[in-house]
């Protein structure tokens, strides 16, 4: 005959043949507490079925009566995944496929968002802002051994679609911008883009501070600049300059058919071809 103890309050008697059995039930109902007790999935409370068969003690006690415990799920290593304010450390490799916001909303057309968020500065100071960083790198190649690899912070790529037959009005590996555009605030100086060198140790057999590699053929273009500036302010360069070929001067003197030479100063005139 099966012993009921949800039925059992902490006072009630057992009795056989020998007389009446004084047992205490405080313990058993104590530990066995939480079929007494709703689970939550989310936020709706669903009532545990006693009468089921599959639902044992130590069932109940499996299904965790405290924190998660889990090292891991699916790479995430912090203990208590419920915690929203502990920072999580992912080891695995996670697969999305929708846009992911980074302090700020999401939207449709674009893949990643970043929305950096700067501090309120009411005294005079230094601070300082990052808003994407490629931090530095680990790179541990024992001395004598060579790796003909490479490593790369950025990478754009081009567009690689065999259903990509009609036309697009522009592409572009990378668009920055810079400067202000609402706010009646001062930057001293804004740039584009800064390039700095590092050479502090170490030895490096060729630096280049912008390299501009030969085109990849085969396709059509109508016509190509290796580098082509809208902007009619001037340019400075603080080092030599060294062209390969001829340069015309059409833009110079506004006549084609004319070269850009250095005379023995060194200073730049223009002659006819």
């Amino acid at each position: 005959m099966a012993l009921d103890i949800t039925t059992l309050a902490s006072t009630d008697l057992l009795s056989d043949s020998r007389g009446d059995i004084n047992t205490n039930f405080t313990n058993i109902k104590t530990d066995c507490a939480l079929i007494d007790q709703s689970m939550y999935i989310g936020t709706t409370a669903v009532a545990i079925n006693r009468a089921s068969a599959t639902l044992n003690l130590a069932g109940i006690g499996t299904l965790g009566c405290g924190a998660i415990t889990a090292t891991s799920y699916d790479g995430v290593l912090a203990a208590n995944i419920l915690d929203k304010s502990i920072n999580e450390i992912v080891s695995g490799n996670w697969n999305f496929l929708g846009t992911i916001g980074v302090g700020g909303t999401v939207s449709a057309d674009k893949s990643i968002i970043v929305t950096p968020t700067d501090v309120t500065v009411d005294t005079n100071g230094t601070n300082y802002k990052l808003g994407v960083t490629v931090d530095k790198w680990s790179v541990d190649i024992a001395s004598g051994i060579t790796d003909t690899g490479y490593r790369i912070n950025y990478k754009g790529e081009f567009i690689n679609d065999a259903n990509f037959e009609g036309t697009l009005g522009e592409f572009m590996g990378a668009y920055f911008r810079h400067g202000i555009y609402a706010g009646t605030g001062t930057i001293t100086k804004s740039y584009g883009m800064i390039i700095e060198p590092f050479y502090r140790n170490g030895t490096v057999t060729i630096g280049y501070g912008i390299y501009l590699k030969a085109p990849v053929g085969g396709g059509t273009v109508g016509t190509e600049y290796a580098i082509y500036s809208a902007d009619d302010a001037p340019s400075y360069l603080a080092g030599a300059l060294e062209i390969a070929g001829d340069v015309t001067a059409s833009g110079l003197s506004g006549n084609a058919g004319y070269y850009v030479k250095v005379d023995a100063n060194g200073k730049l005139y223009t002659e006819a071809s």
